[in-house]
């Protein structure tokens, strides 16, 4: 164990006794309920432990791209409400969290400019993580899983022996980037696509519904096996990193696309992709709650 990593791991777990049914029954009562943002996250829903909790006051880094960014703001509400923890975000839309230039995946041609994530996500990481000295660093995304350029112009279709390759050297470089400063990682599975997206795509061939498309059909052979190399790793170091998921509670059943309507019918990502209202209420809670129980190693 690093000293470093050893001294945030006591920083954050401190006397613990954890208590996750506050977190529930308030998912709970605002999954059933359209209730405003500033009431549900007021005094009364506050998760109040029966012991000990995780220590207050540390800071919390979220890296990723536009889904964590959307819900930054009730992200970090629900941070602050329950364990009086603050968020920063590091999240850059339309860039995966290692900060490739993405490619269309029929193409192969960059989508956008190629200079834009390599030139602003690793940048950003670096400067906040250096400004902020995070406690915990959230690393969630979607689009590490799709297809992008090496740094020497070659194309790393998803799932070649290249993508993997590349992905492997990302990683640790990524890795150590975000946990500069010995804060923990906690790596978020990237969920399945929702089926918002079907209705929102029927019927079209665009640029953009091809890309959600493909997330969509990719889900099993590399979605998923990336995720299972962020478990391993956070399985192979408990010092540095946890491992938590929250597709069991978005999503039906873990299929892609996924059926994550909420009670009511109404569905968590309208578009497939983005949570909205009651669902970024949902998505925000189960991160807490499960982020609260893999720091405290139970």
């Amino acid at each position: 164990m690093s000293t470093m990593g050893g001294k945030r791991r006591m920083r954050i777990v401190v006397g613990i006794l954890l208590v996750a049914v506050g977190l529930l029954a308030v998912t709970l009562v605002t999954d059933t309920f359209e209730t405003p943002k500033a009431e549900v996250l007021s005094a009364p829903a506050r998760i109040e432990p029966t012991a000990t909790t995780l220590a207050e006051g540390l800071t919390v880094l979220i890296a990723g791209d536009s889904v964590p960014l959307h819900l930054v703001d009730t992200l970090g509400l629900v941070l602050d409400d329950s364990l009086g923890w603050d968020l920063v975000s590091a999240a850059v839309p339309i860039c995966s969290v290692y900060g490739d230039p993405l490619a269309w995946p029929k193409s192969g041609k960059p989508k956008g400019d190629p200079e834009r994530c390599p030139g602003l996500v690793p940048p950003t990481q670096a400067s906040l993580v250096q400004q902020h000295d995070p406690d915990v660093v959230i690393w969630w995304d979607r689009l590490s899983t799709m297809p992008f350029l090496t740094a020497e112009g070659e194309l790393a279709r998803s799932g070649s022996d290249r993508f993997w390759r590349h992905r492997a050297i990302a990683f640790e470089d990524t890795l150590a980037r975000l946990r500069a400063g010995g804060g923990t990682i906690v790596f978020v599975a990237t969920e399945p696509i929702g089926i918002g997206f079907t209705e929102r795509c029927a019927g079209e061939d665009t640029m953009n519904c091809g890309w959600r498309r493909f997330r969509m059909n990719r889900y099993k052979d590399v979605t998923q096996p990336h995720n299972r190399m962020l478990r391993r790793y956070a399985a192979a170091h408990p010092d540095e990193a946890v491992f938590i998921t929250i597709t069991d509670t978005i999503c039906r059943s873990n299929a892609s696309p996924c059926d994550d309507r909420l009670w009511g019918g109404s569905l968590a990502r309208p578009d497939g992709t983005h949570y909205e209202k009651k669902g970024e209420l949902r998505a925000a809670r189960a991160i807490v709650r499960d982020m609260r129980t893999a720091l405290a190693g139970t």
